[in-house]
């Protein structure tokens, strides 16, 4: 927002507003509205009363001042632009993590899990890809669907198709080993589904995407900066409707790679010690089995 005052008989403001967010862009109308107002009122007001007029009726012959408001970005404040493509994301969210609650978990509370794995035992890393390979190739063709839709709205691309490519990517793989993580720590399905529930329905509330999150408190900051919709979403915000370059989405890249690297770790570590305490008295049926595991091992 930038105010700019000119030097004429009547004074004249140019009010700059940022209507990438159009609730805050509206707030911030509202009170600039009351703010020039109120000040081009007593100014005026002061200047009647050095000239003679007495105030009584000085306040009944003050002129506003002239005020220009020139919006910047979603020009027309429109809440298809705005919030449409937002929600998306947001239930890409939610479909990836349902789908992960119950990948591990399911087969945990099921039984499966020691008959099924039995030659992965000492592959964690590889295990957990065999769980989150399908999604990505899913979450391929719902952001294709979502390309489609875009054209079939009219809704404007984002600014940088290859950095948001990238950014999706890291998007999709962060939440997916979100997911995975959640679905090791947790060997019951339902309860696994719930956490994640809990933890990405007020996502897009928290992300500051809408409210401003640094006026949250920081304990809200804190759990919206280990989602993987937070940091997406402010990047976002600048390639769709801010038509940023691809420099400005960078800290929120680099915000979703280090995300990715902790849940892909956190993941890791604690399939490791599933593995480790579920197959430590398992035998194979076959002991030349087990010997040829052992080879490639």
């Amino acid at each position: 927002m930038k105010l700019e005052c000119c030097k004429k008989k009547y004074p004249e403001v140019n009010v700059y507003i940022n209507t990438g967010n159009v609730l805050t862009a509206n707030f911030a109308t509202k009170a600039l509205q009351l703010t020039i107002g109120t000040f081009s009122a007593g100014a005026s007001i002061k200047a009647l009363q050095k000239a003679g007029m007495p105030a009584t009726r000085a306040a009944t012959q003050f002129e506003p001042f002239k005020t220009n408001y020139i919006t910047l970005f979603n020009t027309t404040s429109n809440y298809l632009i705005f919030m449409w493509p937002a929600m998306l994301a947001v239930v890409l969210q939610q479909v990836i993590l349902l789908a992960m609650a119950v990948s591990f978990a399911a087969e945990f509370q099921g039984g499966t899990f020691v008959k099924e794995y039995y030659r992965m035992r000492k592959w964690a890393f590889p295990t957990m890809l065999i769980k989150v390979i399908p999604i990505w190739m899913f979450s391929i063709l719902i952001v294709g669907m979502y390309y489609f839709m875009h054209m079939i709205f009219k809704v404007p691309m984002p600014q940088g198709i290859f950095n948001f490519i990238v950014l999706t990517s890291v998007f999709v793989s962060s939440a997916s080993f979100l997911g995975v993580f959640i679905s090791i720590l947790i060997p019951d399905a339902l309860k696994a589904t719930q956490i994640l529930m809990v933890i990405a329905s007020p996502a897009f509330i928290i992300s500051g995407f809408t409210w401003p999150l640094n006026a949250m408190p920081a304990f809200v900051q804190f759990i919206a900066n280990i989602i993987p919709l937070t940091p997406f979403l402010q990047a976002f915000k600048i390639l769709l409707i801010q038509k940023g370059s691809v420099e400005l989405t960078f800290p929120y890249l680099r915000h979703l790679g280090i995300l990715l690297l902790v849940y892909a770790f956190l993941g890791w570590i604690a399939l490791k010690i599933k593995l480790w305490l579920v197959f430590r008295y398992v035998k194979p049926e076959n002991p030349k089995e087990e010997d040829s595991f052992e080879e490639i091992g």
